[in-house]
């Protein structure tokens, strides 16, 4: 019984990495990756569960923090797959090793909306490289005495068309966060969170008042 064949497709230039693979030559039931730094322990590998049928997946293997706060290149990661087959047995592949990439690009801003107690914040998912992958979209909110921050999923992003543009956007109210208040000027900005996987660049910012 053959064991799955795993593979990165370098063909794929940008943030994101793309695994590809072939699989085993049994029924496959279930499959999933398992992920860590070569740093760890193998006992702490994230397990990354695919739909069976599935053979590519991509990751944002982002960098490691360094103690400045930044970000550094250079982060190894080793990635294996296994498939669960019909007769019960578990085929694994051989373990690769991948170097991790920048991070992802951020969001484009493009307004902060005032409302009555709310801002509408809106901004671009078009031609951000992880935009099929979010889990999440982050607001970072200063409104000039203090700095906080509101999660929206990504069923709670909308898209809208307006003067034959469109763009994405999310509601923050009141109800999201007490310090949304009517009369006060809020500079934001927004980063998008792949689920196990990290968090964009942060996009610029936009001033809003509700």
């Amino acid at each position: 019984m053959s064991a799955p064949v795993l593979s990165e497709n370098t063909q794929i230039i940008s943030a994101l990495t793309e695994l590809q693979w072939t699989s085993s030559d049994g029924t496959v039931l279930s499959q999933y990756l398992l992920v860590n730094t070569k740093a760890q322990e193998p006992s702490t590998y994230e397990k990354v569960s695919i739909e069976v049928g599935e053979s590519k997946h991509s990751l944002l293997l982002q960098d490691g923090p360094t103690s400045a706060g930044g970000y550094a290149g250079g982060v190894q990661y080793l990635i294996s797959l296994v498939q669960v087959l019909s007769s019960g047995a578990k085929v694994t592949s051989s373990t690769i090793e991948i170097t991790s990439k920048r991070k992802l690009s951020a969001l484009t801003m493009v307004d902060a909306v005032g409302l009555d107690e709310s801002l509408e914040i809106r901004f671009l998912f078009e031609g951000f490289e992880g935009q099929w992958y979010a889990s999440t979209v982050t607001a970072i909110l200063n409104n000039g005495s203090e700095i906080f921050y509101i999660t929206k999923p990504i069923a709670e992003i909308s898209m809208r068309q307006q003067n034959g543009l469109g763009y994405d956007f999310m509601t923050l109210t009141s109800s999201d966060d007490a310090r949304i208040l009517n009369s006060r000027d809020y500079e934001v900005s927004v980063f998008a969170s792949l689920d196990a996987t990290g968090d964009s660049e942060i996009s610029g910012a936009a001033l809003g008042s509700p």
